[in-house]
Parts: structure tokens; sequence; C-alpha cells
């Protein structure tokens, strides 16, 4: 019996047309035949589909897929100088959007951005754009969504008012981004205080306008699972000894934060005794911060290092980490294949990852052959590994998946 296409049952064609993109399912799907059409504009499938225009897309082009697409829930505009007549389409043609990010520098008419969210009350996720055309906060604006539950600010506060319309709105809000450059301690003190039940992600990519340590503050966010913090531990305060340890916290993200002596960093990492992932980048870390990492986060499983202070001696101390299975060193001009080596020691290790470490060689590959549980290894721009593929030791490693991108 000859099978085709059409015999395919829904759930199977659906599970088909969840990988193809957004330009594929409103301008080909749609219009082979109507089974296919209805079927295209299942609700469960858009739940999967993100329009994400490039920054060559037209203006016209944007907006007619807009069009196109009643169902669409998330858009992403972060790679678009987007206009006027975009936000305008958004709100006219997409009711039922959830995921709204817009472009870094973006200027926004208010006007239009009320429109949006007056006609997208659903909207989940937004990225706050900067205001040009009035002094009004954009946070008046959209403290109508009701729903929204991740709010990423990329504009400074215009007055303490707009501290007040976050901390007495948005009752769902559980992650929050802070991405702008100064922060006064007071305004934190008022967030955290009435979103301490609430918040789950926070990321804090600016400085405190007053010098001082912000883990006090932060002690009061009781389901807090995911920190990152850029730029803002540094002080001159040290940490109180009473402070108690944030344990609900897993995931720690450390950038551009010069405080790292060793009184400061055993301090600060005693109060993460439960985090599971740690990424340290840009901090000027010597080789003591992994003695004081292991000393205080026993459980730490996953360790990101984008540091050019990393060297062959900071791999040889991974070893400390018990229960470390994945390793990723970036950007270091120091980590040879020595250093490689070492991290045969690390004996829970399963996924290791070099990114930009020049002095990696293709000997390498022959020594992490030995690593016994070793699954997954990736070189990404090596340049020591240039000219080498993964097809010349897929004979000689079977069980390892190795990823080489010169």
């Amino acid at each position: 019996m000859n099978v085709t296409v059409d015999m395919l049952p829904d759930d199977v064609l659906l599970t088909v047309f969840s990988y193809c993109s957004h330009h594929d399912l409103i301008k080909s799907i749609q219009h082979v035949c109507r089974r296919w059409e209805q079927l295209s504009n299942s609700k469960c499938l858009w739940n999967y589909i993100v329009y994400y225009p490039n920054q060559y897309t037209l203006k016209t082009e944007i907006i007619e897929m807009l069009r196109l697409s009643p169902k669409l829930q998330a858009v992403d505009l972060t790679e678009h100088d987007i206009m006027d007549d975009i936000i305008r389409a958004l709100g006219d043609f997409c009711p039922e959007l959830r995921v709204l990010h817009l472009h870094k520098y973006m200027d926004v008419n208010l006007e239009l951005l009320k429109h949006l969210v007056v006609n997208c009350p659903g909207i989940e996720e937004l990225t706050v754009p900067s205001e040009v055309y009035t002094d009004v906060s954009v946070l008046v604006i959209i403290k109508e969504l009701r729903k929204l539950k991740t709010m990423i600010i990329k504009t400074p506060f215009a007055n303490n008012n707009d501290v007040n319309i976050i901390a007495s709105n948005f009752p769902d809000l559980e992650h929050l981004e802070l991405l702008f450059y100064e922060i006064k301690r007071c305004d934190l003190d008022i967030l955290l205080k009435y979103k301490r039940h609430q918040l789950r992600v926070l990321r804090l990519h600016c400085s405190l306008s007053d010098d001082g340590c912000v883990l006090p503050q932060l002690s009061v966010c009781t389901r807090l699972k995911t920190l990152s913090v850029e730029g803002l531990c540094g002080g001159t305060e040290p940490i109180p000894d009473s402070f108690l340890p944030l344990k609900s916290v897993t995931t720690l993200n450390i950038k551009c934060a010069y405080f790292f002596t060793s009184s400061y960093c055993c301090a600060f990492f005693k109060t993460f005794p439960q985090v599971l992932e740690l990424q340290v980048s840009y901090c000027e870390a010597d080789n003591e911060i992994i003695d004081i990492i292991a000393l205080n986060c026993p459980l730490l499983e996953k360790i990101t290092l984008n540091d050019g202070f990393v060297n062959d001696e900071t791999l040889k101390r991974l070893h400390c980490l018990k229960r470390l299975n994945s390793v990723t060193i970036t950007w270091s001009s120091t980590v040879t294949d020595e250093g490689v080596k070492s991290l045969e020691s690390v004996s829970e290790l399963m996924h290791l990852k070099f990114s930009r470490c020049e002095k990696i060689t293709a000997g390498s590959l022959g020594i992490i052959s030995c690593f016994t549980k070793l699954r997954v290894v990736k070189f990404i721009h090596c340049r020591a590994m240039i000219g080498i593929t993964e097809e010349n030791f897929k004979n000689n490693m079977p069980h390892l998946s190795v990823l080489i991108e010169n």
C-alpha cells in the first residue's frame, strides 16, 4: 500500500510543522490545502513560533507578515531598528501576543506603545525600550499589562514613581532585569521589599549610585533561583558576618565585578552554598578563587570561566569540585594542552568546551580520549585547531561527540 502525507494523523503533521519557520507557515504550508491551513493555525503550534526579522528585513515585509499572523505569540525585534508603523501593526494584527523584545536603543512613540498595550493585554514578557517623544515614563503605560511575568528594563528610572509602579503593579512578575548604568540603593530596597516573594530570576547590569554591597538587600528574596550581577557587587562596604546565605539561588552569573580580593571572595561565595551553575566573566580572577569556590560551593556541577586570567593552574584546581560535570573556558590565551590534561582528575566531567583559547592544539583531542565519562567536547575558534575537523576523530572516539568550529 502506498503511504502519502495525507494519511498522517494531525498530531504527526503538527509535530512536523513545529520545525518550520514562521515564514514557511505563512507563505507555504497554509496554501497547500484546506486541512494544512487549519492545522497551521492551531494554537498549540504557535506556542513555539517566534518571528525574528533581521536588520535587513524591509518594514513593509514585517508589517505584511504580522498582518498574516493573527495567532502570533512571540516577536523578537532586537536586530531591527523598529519603526512606529511596526508597533502599530503589532497592536492591530497580533492580539494574542505574549512575548515582545524590542531593539536595545529603540525610541518609541508612547502613544503607539499605549495602542499596543490596549490591544495586546496578554503580554507576559517584554523588553522595555527608551522613550524619546515625551517625559512620561514607559512604565506608566505598561503597568496595564497585568499578566507580565518577565520585564527587561533598558532605560534608567525617570524618578521614584517608576520604582513605585513596579513595586505596586505586575502581580505575576517573576523575572526582572535592570540593564542601565546606575540605580539608587533605596530604589533597589523598595523593589525587593515588594517583590521579595515573587522574583525567581534577577539580573542587575548596573552600579549602585551609593557605594556598597548589594547582597543584604537580596537576602529578602526567598524564592530567587537565578541571580546575574554585572558591575554591581563591589564597593567599600564589607559583607556583614551576620548575613544569611541565599540558599535558594542555584544559578549565579558574575560579570565585570572587580572586587575579587581573597577576603571579599570568601564572604561572597559563602552566601551561595546551594549554587549548581556558576559563570564568572571578566573579573580578573586569580587561581585562588577556585579554591574559595570549591570550599563554599561544594554542590557546583557546571562552571563557565570567561576570563583571560584563566591558565593551566586554574584548571588543575578544578578537581576540588567533586560534583563538577561541565566546564567551559573562553577567551584564554594561556591555557594549553597541559591544562586540558589536568582535567582528567575531574572525575564526573561529561561536557567540556573551549572557545577562543588560542594555545590549545589538536593534541588535546588525544588527551581527552582517555577521559572515561566525557561525552561532549567542543572547540570553538581555537586558532591552533584550524584545519582539524570532527571526521579526524570519529573512528578513534566513537563514544564522544566532538564539535570543532574554526
